[in-house]
């Protein structure tokens, strides 16, 4: 507790995919390690197999490496799933952040979410080249706990891709707001185009042609998002594929 988790008990429980109240139980010794946290504890890319089973050698493997798969694109599948599509590059990740199922989403510059977590890309110069990531959850049970409290989020439309979008609570459900971006093909968003395809397909709604004819200015644009806000897509739980949960600069 004290050197993975810092003595935070709400991080541990997060980690390990048990209650608060459990952390408590058993670090007083009210209760005794189940199968589910014992196997959660030594699966910690940090804790020494060796030492949990027996009690000899070193408790941590301070040495570790923690690195996961770098992506282009929004995957819309567990990582392990999409090998075909992660570039094949990893980086690294703090230890208490790293779970199989995360990986890092490269984010262009022409991203939807630029104003989002902080985030407010510029163009890079030649004195400061940078890049920008952020640390994706896919496991489906991190998203079924987590996604309840409204969040952007990345959201499968359909089997082609999957896009951010703002998600909002609609009854027993989801409504979700998609991401928009000029029509220049970023891979985060849709174009204004795409927009009018999912909208036909999914709400045999037809999106205002004024809207997508001036998407490209920045007031079409804003016209065009005011208009998805007004008129979001219920979406399912099993369509959210990711939540952002990380987000770093890294100067190059």
């Amino acid at each position: 507790m004290r050197r993975l988790f810092q003595d935070n008990q709400s991080e541990a429980a997060r980690y390990l995919r048990v209650s608060q109240p459990t952390i408590s139980r058993v670090l007083n010794g009210r209760m005794k390690l189940g199968p589910k946290l014992n196997k959660a504890v030594a699966a910690h890319p940090r804790v020494n197999s060796d030492w949990f089973a027996t009690g000899k050698g070193e408790s941590l493997n301070d040495d570790v490496s923690t690195e996961l798969s770098v992506s282009k694109f929004l995957l819309r599948w567990m990582p392990s799933e999409c090998i075909g599509i992660l570039l094949g590059s990893r980086r690294p990740v703090a230890a208490e952040y790293y779970r199989e199922s995360r990986y890092w989403y490269e984010v262009p510059m022409d991203t939807s979410i630029s104003f989002r977590h902080g985030i407010r890309l510029t163009v890079p110069d030649d004195r400061f080249p940078q890049a920008t990531f952020l640390l994706v959850e896919s496991d489906r049970d991190f998203i079924e706990r987590h996604v309840w409290q409204g969040a952007l989020v990345a959201v499968k439309f359909d089997d082609q891709s999957a896009v951010f979008a703002d998600l909002e609570r609609f009854g027993d459900g989801f409504a979700a707001e998609p991401k928009v971006v000029p029509n220049t093909g970023a891979r985060d968003g849709l174009t204004s185009g795409q927009l009018a395809e999912v909208y036909l397909a999914r709400e045999s709604l037809s999106v205002p042609s004024e809207f997508t004819e001036e998407a490209q200015s920045v007031r079409g644009l804003r016209d065009l998002k005011t208009w998805i806000s007004e008129h979001p897509i219920e979406v399912a739980l099993e369509e959210i594929v990711g939540i952002p949960i990380l987000f770093e600069r890294h100067l190059i």
